[in-house]
Order: C-alpha cells, then structure tokens, then sequence
C-alpha cells in the first residue's frame, strides 16, 4: 500500500494539464492533491500599461484549469494573498508532505520580465520558508516521468475553493 503523501502543486506560470512534468510527478506520487492558484495582489504594479490584457487573459486561464481539473475529479483551490504568506500557510494548515510548482528559469522569455523575475524570486523564498517546517518543495520535476496523464486527479481535500476574480479587481 502506498503511504499517505499529501502533496500542493502550485501553478504559477504553466497553467497546462499537457507537458507539465511537475505536475505528471506530483500526481504519480500523490495520494492526496492539492492544485491550488495564487493571486499576488503585488503582481498588477508589475505589468507594463501595453500588457494589462494580461490579467484578463490570466483570468481566463485560470477559470478553465479550474475547469479541466473539476473534469478529472478534482478542483482548484485560488487564493489572493502574498506568496510567501499564503503557500506556507496552507501548506502547514493542509497538512501537505510536499510543494511542487514549476521550474524556476534563468531565461525570461515574455515581455513581463520583471513579472516573471519576482514570481521566480518569490518561488525561491517560499522554497525556503518551507523547508524551515521541514516541507519538501521541488520546483519543476525531478526527472521526466513518461507516463500519460490520468484521467482522474486524487482526492481533493474538503475546502472552499475560493473565487476567480474579476478583471476589474486588477486594474
């Protein structure tokens, strides 16, 4: 029988279900998954005037991960709070035995560079926060794992999902 392996996966750039190798990882050795979505409400001073679509699009996004999650048996859990308030927190309350996100890369490639740096920054300190309460966190995935996506997600825990915003909450 496995053993009990409570895991977060917390998207942050790659909101695909497809070619996610983290994610393929987190769930091929989860029992219990928690996806969840961080707004970080620092991130609107982040974006230049010709990008502010971005949110709109962002919001799109994450409203159909929600979605695709929900056909697999599972749900997304979407919060609005600093990241390195709000990943440790639930990590510790949700009683989670690992954190896996994406990769943190060096080579920004889209025109919200300074997005992308702090969104890595922050990954890093949440990184560290963690593992002060002895969590385990892996940004990106160990190795690829060639193994097809399953058709159901393990459970989801009992918790109010939150709310998607609106895009007007951003500008």
């Amino acid at each position: 029988m496995k053993q009990e392996n409570k895991i977060l996966f917390w998207f942050r750039n790659e909101l695909n279900l497809q070619e996610n190798s983290a994610l393929v990882e987190a769930l091929f050795l989860s029992t219990e998954f928690i996806p969840v979505f961080c707004f970080d409400p620092r991130e609107s001073g982040l974006i230049k005037p010709e990008s502010q679509s971005y949110f709109s699009t962002l919001v799109d996004r994450v409203s159909e991960l929600r979605q695709e999650l929900r056909l697999k048996g599972s749900n997304l859990l979407v919060v609005h709070d600093r990241y390195e308030k709000i990943i440790p927190s639930l990590a510790r309350v949700l009683g989670v035995n690992q954190v896996y996100t994406d990769d943190v890369a060096a080579d920004y490639k889209s025109s919200n560079q300074e997005l992308e740096r702090f969104r890595n920054f922050k990954a890093l300190e949440v990184k560290q926060l963690l593992n002060m309460h002895s969590i385990a966190v892996h940004l990106g995935s160990c190795q690829r794992i060639d193994v097809r996506m399953p058709q159901i997600f393990p459970g989801f825990p009992d918790v109010n999902p939150g709310e998607i915003p609106a895009f007007r909450d951003f500008a």
